[in-house]
């Protein structure tokens, strides 16, 4: 790659291709698939499949590790597109405890909550849950939860919402359902399981 032309309008397309080579013949730690991800055309990551999105969600998780650790670019600003597409990709195709554990490697649980649809929230919401039981510290359980609250919230799960909000955490932030919210739902609960 390094002998390649540099005006030569392939050598993005090139780059792609060792990305995804990458994943098997690059030492480890290095992080190779990722720079050349960087470098590529940065489209269409989602067609090579989930085990190069896995790779690129754990080199980026080491790169996040490495910045926080010296002090640098904690933001990710350059590896966004990436994230963009992984995390919509993984929740989509059922990966969501793979796009749930990128969140949290990071540090972006909210980025979760709009890309729950009607099929995955509670998958995530349990994964979450089980999540927050291993936090290191109360911030990290504080946020697992109240994003969980969000999204139950969100789907309109008001009973969920409310076992969520009896843990014991602070949510002076958050709009707690209202009785009658709570009520309609557990009614249509009801219902569903008699028809059953």
């Amino acid at each position: 790659f390094k002998t390649y032309d540099e005006n030569d309008s392939q050598k993005s397309l090139f780059a792609d291709l060792v990305s995804v080579l990458a994943i098997t013949m690059s030492e480890p730690g290095t992080n190779e698939a990722l720079q050349y991800a960087l470098i590529g055309t940065r489209t269409g990551i989602t067609s090579w499949g989930h085990e190069y999105l896995r790779t690129l969600s754990g080199e980026i998780s080491n790169t996040y590790k490495k910045r926080v650790e010296t002090g640098g670019d904690a933001e990710l600003k350059d590896l966004q597109f990436l994230i963009d597409e992984i995390i919509p990709f993984n929740m989509h195709h059922n990966a969501e405890p793979d796009a749930v554990d990128l969140c949290l490697e990071i540090n972006r649980l909210p980025l979760l909550v709009d890309q729950c649809s009607e099929h995955n929230y509670e998958r995530v919401c349990l994964y979450l849950l089980s999540c927050a039981s291993y936090a290191a510290d109360p911030e990290d359980y504080e946020t697992c939860l109240n994003v969980c609250f969000k999204i139950l919230r969100l789907r309109q799960a008001y009973p969920e919402a409310l076992r969520v909000a009896l843990k014991p955490v602070s949510y002076t932030h958050l709009t707690l359902p209202t009785k009658a919210q709570v009520q309609i739902s557990v009614v249509a609960v009801s219902l569903k399981k008699k028809t059953k």
